[in-house]
């Protein structure tokens, strides 16, 4: 406790000088509210101006997301015990909170899902081939059964298949068309590449990356396959 005393300019109460805010670091200086009343006037204000702070708080996250990123990322960093037990108590007190935001996020998922595919069944006439050709896919490889989509891409069986792709990868990866379906015009050209000879084993994250983008080799397997030039 301080030996000396000030008068708050707000109560008009004489109080120590520890109980009032250092205004200025380098000279020392004291604010002339002490600290109950800054606290008073701070939580009033912020009550009569929460959509201007909002906007201003707002602003400057927009005007320095580098320095708040830089900052963020060194704090997570210096900090991994208290944020991971930070973390581990949110969760422990939001398990019903949690449950809920995941059905409803899987709910948006879907609906986001079903958009999508409507869209695309409106602007890609061939979304329906390509979709029924790679579900009849998927599914003679789930179940390792005898199937007409052997023969369209290629391989006799799936003993022939996964000898090209064995199991174990295709477990863990996704089944990737080095030339994608979707640049595809016409339906022969969409059976033509559906052909072992145009997929490749990729992770999801690598898969996705990926996108339509036509690499070189994806042209090499195009002429090959359906022998021509592939033309923008």
């Amino acid at each position: 406790m301080s030996s000396f005393t000030k008068v708050c300019k707000k109560c008009n109460l004489e109080k120590d000088t520890d109980d009032y805010f250092i205004k200025d670091k380098k000279t020392g200086r004291r604010s002339t509210y002490c600290k109950q009343c800054t606290t008073l006037i701070n939580n009033i204000y912020k009550e009569n101006n929460k959509e201007k702070i909002r906007e201003y708080k707002k602003k400057w996250s927009q005007d320095n997301k580098e320095k708040l990123n830089k900052y963020s990322k060194q704090w997570a960093k210096d900090n991994k015990g208290k944020r991971r037990k930070a973390n581990k108590k949110w969760y422990g007190s939001n398990k019903e909170k949690i449950s809920q935001l995941r059905i409803e996020n899987i709910e948006r998922y879907r609906r986001y899902n079903l958009e999508r595919k409507k869209k695309n069944r409106r602007v890609l006439p061939l979304f329906f081939y390509i979709e029924f050709l790679e579900r009849k896919l998927r599914g003679a490889i789930q179940h390792k059964r005898k199937s007409s989509i052997w023969n369209i891409i290629g391989t006799e069986s799936y003993d022939s298949f996964i000898g090209i792709f064995p199991e174990t990868l295709l477990q863990q990866s996704t089944i990737d068309h080095i030339f994608p379906l979707s640049r595809c015009r016409t339906r022969w050209e969409v059976l033509s590449l559906h052909n072992i000879k145009n997929m490749q084993i990729l992770s999801r994250s690598e898969n996705a990356s990926k996108g339509n983008k036509i690499i070189p080799k994806a042209l090499e397997i195009y002429r090959e396959l359906l022998g021509y030039d592939y033309q923008e």
